[in-house]
C-alpha cells in the first residue's frame, strides 16, 4: 500500500472488494497513509469500520494539535490571544534560539491511532498481528529507508506518515523517523523479501506535473516533493503482480474531507482488475477459516492495575499527576483517559503527550508518555497590530517556564509603537493543581491617547504614562478563567503633546486595590465560531494607600458567539462606571474605534461612564483551510453606545454605527478589513493585522 495523503483512502474501497471476491491477505507492507489504512486492517478492522472512521473523523480538528482551546490551561490562552505563536520558539539565554522540527507534532493523529488499535496494544511483534504488517518509515539523519517490525503499532503508523516540515519526526529505537515515501513509497521488494508469492500492489502516489503545472512556485516546490516518492514507486512497478492504479479525477491528497469518495476510487479500481484478482480467490469454507484467523481481534484490556508516566524531566510528575483522574484499580475507559491525556497535553510544555496498555505478568497498566519540547523551557513570541491609519504596536515576548516544582513562570512583554511599555510578571502556582498562584508584576507604559471636541475633531494629544507595581494573588477557575486580587502602587503622569499650553496636565501618585474576573470559553481568539468570554475590572483608588485621589473605576466586557451553519452569530458590549465618584481624565473611559462604534475614531468619546452594545453575523465562506489561511469570512455588525459624564446622562445622545467586514484568518494573524459609520455621517476604514475580535 503506497503513500499518498488523503489519496490513500483508495485503499479500503481495494480491500472491500477483496474480502467480496474472496481473495486472502497474507501480509501488508505500508508506507504513509497506505501504512495507516494497512495497519488498521492488518490489526483485525473491517474495511466497513476504518471508513467509518476515516469519513466521521473532524480532520481539520485533526490536524491542529492544541486540544479545544476551551480546554487549554487559562494561561495558554492568554498566550494564544496575544500572540502570533503557540509558545513555538525555543530560546536560551545564550541568546541561541531553537525552532520546532516540524509544524505539527501529531498530538491527535496519536490519540485517533491508539484508540482504533487499543485492541491490540499488548501486541509487540508484527508477526503475532492477525495479517502480519511492515510500516516503512525513513531515517531522517542517513536518510535510509527503516522498516518497523514491532513495537507499538499505533506509533508504528505515526511515524511512516510524518511529512517532513509538516509533522514532527518521531524517535524510534534511537531513530528519527518520517515519511517512509521519500525513500520507498510503495514497499514491493520488502513484501517479497518477507517470503510473498503474490504482489497486489496499489499506486496512490502523485504523478509528475506537467510543463504547464510548473509556472508557479508552489507547483515547482511539489514537483520537488513528488520526485523523492514517485520515482521509487516506478522502480518498484516491474515487479508487482498485479497493479491497481484509482481513477482519481479531481480528488487529491488533500481532500480528507471526501474519505467516501476515495474508498469508492479504490473499490472501482479493483473491481476492472476483477478478473485478474479472480485467480487468488479460495473457496468460501477456505475463506471463512481465514477470516476466523485473520480477522480475530483480541479482547481490549478491561481494568488498570496501574498509572505510570515516562519521559518527564521538566515537568513534576505532581504536576502531571494533578490533571489526571485515572488511577490504578479503575476500569479502563479510553475517553476518560483521552481527556486526561488532553489536559497533561494543555499545559503547553510537550510536543505529544501518548498513552499505551502494558501488561506485565497478570497486570494491566497504562503508561502515559510525554515528550517534552526540546525547545523549551524558555520561549520568546511576538505579536503585533497594524491599522490603516498607521497605527502599529509590536510586542516581543520572553517566557521563561518550569523554574520549579510547581510551575513558575516568568513573563516579560515588550510592546513598541503607539504604545511604549514594558510589564514583568513572575506568576507562582502555590499547589502543583495551580489552582492557587501569587504574581507580583511591574508596568512601564507611555502611549499617545487623543482629545477630540463635541465635532469629533482631535483637539490635543496627551503623552500618558504609568509606572506601576503590584501583588496579585488568585485563582484559576478550572480552565475557565481567573480571579485575581492584587494591590497596586506607583505614578501616572498626563502631559500635553500636541495642543494649547493651557490644558490641563497630570503627575499623581498611585495606590490603591485591584480586582478581576476573566471568563474564556471561546474556540478562538481571532474569529471564534462558538463560545463566550468575559471580563471585570476593578480598581478603588485610595489615599490610603499612597494614591492622591480617592476613585472607583469598574469596566465590564463581555461577547458570545453561536454558530448555525456556515453563519455564526455574535453579541457583545462593554460597560463602564465611576460608581459616582470622579476619574482623573487619564483614567476616563474612552468609546470609539475598531469593534467600539467603529463609524467614530479611536476614543473619541470619553467620560465617567460609557456604554456599547454590538450585534451581528460572520459567514465562513466555503473555502479549504490551508497553512496560509484557517478562514475567510464575510461580516456585518451593528453597535450603539456613548459615553457620559453623570449617572443622569446614561442612555441620552446614543450614537449608532454600522460596520461591514472582511476577514482573513491567516497565518500571520487575524486580518481585517472593515469600514464604519456611524449615524452622524461621520466614517472610519480600518485594516488590522493582529487585531483579536
Amino acid at each position: 500500500m503506497s503513500g499518498g495523503a488523503a489519496k490513500g483512502f483508495a485503499h479500503v474501497g481495494v480491500l472491500r472488494v477483496l474480502e467480496e471476491m474472496r481473495v486472502p491477505v497474507h501480509l501488508i507492507t505500508a508506507t504513509s497513509m497506505g501504512s495507516i489504512m494497512g495497519g488498521l486492517y492488518a490489526s483485525g478492522l473491517s474495511p466497513e469500520e476504518i471508513e467509518e472512521t476515516m469519513a466521521t473523523v473532524d480532520w481539520l480538528g485533526l490536524f491542529r494539535d492544541q486540544p479545544p482551546r476551551e480546554d487549554l490551561d487559562y494561561r495558554r490562552k492568554e498566550d494564544d490571544s496575544r500572540y502570533l505563536f503557540d509558545l513555538g520558539v525555543g530560546v536560551r539565554f545564550n541568546g541561541e534560539i531553537i525552532l520546532p522540527s516540524g509544524v505539527l507534532a501529531g498530538q491527535k493523529i496519536g490519540l485517533l491511532l491508539r484508540e482504533n488499535t487499543l485492541h491490540v496494544s499488548d501486541i509487540d511483534d508484527f508477526d503475532e498481528l492477525p495479517i502480519p504488517y511492515r510500516a516503512v518509515a525513513a531515517d531522517i539523519e542517513t536518510g535510509e529507508s527503516f522498516v518497523i517490525d514491532h513495537g507499538d503499532l499505533a506509533r508504528a503508523m505515526r511515524a511512516s506518515m510524518s511529512i517532513p516540515g509538516a509533522f514532527a519526526p518521531v524517535e524510534i529505537e534511537g531513530h528519527l523517523l518520517v515519511d517512509g515515501g521519500i525513500t520507498d513509497n510503495m514497499p514491493v521488494d520488502l513484501a517479497r523479501s518477507l517470503g510473498a508469492d503474490v504482489i497486489i500492489a496499489v499506486d496512490v502516489s502523485s504523478p509528475m506535473r506537467t510543463r504547464e503545472e510548473l509556472d508557479n512556485v508552489f507547483g515547482v516546490v511539489g514537483q520537488l516533493t513528488s520526485m523523492l516518492s514517485r520515482l521509487n514507486v516506478e522502480d518498484q512497478i516491474p515487479r508487482v503482480d498485479i497493479l491497481l492504479d484509482p481513477e482519481l479525477g479531481e480528488l487529491g491528497g488533500g481532500d480528507y474531507t471526501k474519505a467516501r469518495e476515495l474508498v469508492a476510487t479504490g473499490e472501482a479500481e479493483a473491481r476492472r482488475h476483477a478478473g485478474e484478482l479472480a485467480r487468488y480467490a479460495v473457496s468460501e469454507e477456505e475463506y471463512a477459516a481465514y477470516r476466523t484467523r485473520y480477522r480475530y481481534k483480541p479482547r481490549p484490556p478491561t481494568r488498570v492495575d496501574f498509572v505510570e508516566v515516562v519521559g518527564n524531566d521538566l515537568v513534576d510528575r505532581r504536576v502531571i499527576d494533578a490533571r489526571m483522574r485515572i488511577q490504578a484499580e479503575d476500569s479502563l475507559d479510553v475517553e476518560a483517559i483521552d481527556k486526561d491525556v488532553t489536559a497533561v497535553y494543555g499545559l503547553g510544555d510537550f510536543t505529544s503527550v501518548g498513552w499505551h496498555v502494558e501488561r506485565r505478568g497478570d497486570q494491566e497498566g497504562v503508561i502515559v508518555t510525554v515528550h517534552e519540547k526540546p525547545w523549551a523551557p524558555n520561549y520568546i513570541n511576538f505579536g503585533m497590530l497594524f491599522e490603516v491609519d498607521g497605527t502599529f504596536t509590536g510586542r516581543v515576548n520572553l517566557t521563561a517556564t518550569r523554574l520549579n516544582a510547581r510551575g513558575a513562570e516568568w513573563r516579560n512583554d515588550i510592546q513598541f509603537g503607539s504604545i511604549h511599555s514594558l510589564r514583568t510578571e513572575f506568576y507562582q502556582p502555590l499547589d502543583f493543581a495551580g489552582r492557587f498562584f501569587l504574581a507580583p508584576w511591574i508596568l512601564l507604559e507611555d502611549e499617545d491617547q487623543n482629545v477630540f471636541d463635541d465635532d469629533g475633531d482631535d483637539v490635543a494629544t496627551y503623552e500618558v504614562d504609568r509606572q506601576l507595581g503590584a501583588l496579585d494573588a488568585g485563582f484559576q477557575i478550572g480552565r475557565l478563567g481567573e480571579i485575581r486580587l492584587g494591590v497596586v502602587r506607583g505614578k501616572a503622569g498626563a502631559n500635553v503633546g500636541v495642543g494649547s499650553a493651557e490644558l490641563p496636565e497630570f503627575d499623581v501618585d498611585v495606590g490603591g486595590l485591584r480586582g478581576r474576573i476573566a471568563l474564556d470559553r471561546l474556540d478562538s481568539p481571532s474569529f471564534p465560531n462558538r463560545g463566550y468570554g468575559a471580563s471585570t475590572d476593578v480598581f478603588l483608588s485610595r489615599r490610603g494607600l499612597g494614591a492622591d485621589d480617592s476613585y472607583e473605576r469598574i469596566l465590564v466586557r463581555g461577547s458570545a458567539f453561536w454558530p448555525q451553519g456556515r453563519k455564526i452569530w455574535f453579541t457583545g458590549g462593554m460597560a463602564g462606571s465611576s460608581l459616582g465618584s470622579d476619574l482623573p481624565a487619564y483614567d476616563a473611559f474612552t468609546v470609539g474605534g475598531f469593534l467600539s462604534l467603529s463609524g467614530l475614531e479611536r476614543g473619541q468619546l470619553r467620560g465617567q461612564y460609557a456604554g456599547v452594545l454590538r450585534g451581528g453575523l460572520l459567514y465562513r465562506l466555503g473555502l479549504a483551510p490551508s497553512l496560509l489561511a484557517k478562514g475567510v469570512y464575510l461580516g456585518a455588525y451593528a453597535e450603539t453606545g456613548s459615553a457620559w459624564e453623570t449617572s443622569d446622562e446614561i442612555g441620552e445622545d446614543l450614537t449608532y454605527s454600522g460596520t461591514l467586514l472582511f476577514g482573513v484568518d491567516s497565518a500571520l494573524g487575524p486580518l481585517y478589513v472593515a469600514y464604519g459609520v456611524a449615524d452622524s455621517g461621520q466614517d472610519e476604514l480600518y485594516v488590522s493585522l493582529g487585531q483579536t475580535f
